[in-house]
């Protein structure tokens, strides 16, 4: 159900790639046994990262600012944005995330960063509700 009637896509228990969604980029990022994902990689759109190299470099910049995001990489037309839930010792534990049409997300192909914020806003307001402080 949504308030204002708009097409829900995704159904609790949806199965989502790792390598393709920004929810599955958080898990595998702070993956603690740092398990990576063997090619071959399925693309789902044109922008889906296939390569290795290039998947572990989006990966590291999940790592170093905290959040992943996706512009069509799972379903054209759509972007993702995800940010990770920690438990009291710090593991990420889960990750939460928006989904939303390119254009509504996106301003001259660059994430509304206001999006991004509110994504971090919720993942830190649980993350803290799990005991952990955040900072």
């Amino acid at each position: 159900f949504r308030p204002d009637d708009s097409m829900q896509t995704l159904q609790v228990g949806t199965y989502l790639p790792t390598h393709a969604s920004a929810l599955g980029k958080v898990l595998l990022a702070y993956d603690p046994y740092g398990e990576s994902l063997a090619p071959p990689l399925r693309p789902y759109t044109k922008k889906t990262l296939v390569d290795p190299a290039e998947l572990e470099a989006d990966l590291e910049r999940v790592r170093a600012r905290g959040w992943a995001a996706e512009t069509e990489e799972l379903t054209e037309g759509e972007v993702a944005i995800a940010a990770p839930i920690k438990d009291p010792r710090g593991l990420v534990v889960g990750a939460i995330g928006i989904r939303g049409a390119v254009e509504r997300m996106t301003a001259d192909g660059a994430l509304h960063m206001e999006y991004v914020s509110y994504v971090r806003d919720a993942a830190r307001a649980i993350t803290r509700d799990l005991g952990r402080q955040t900072g």
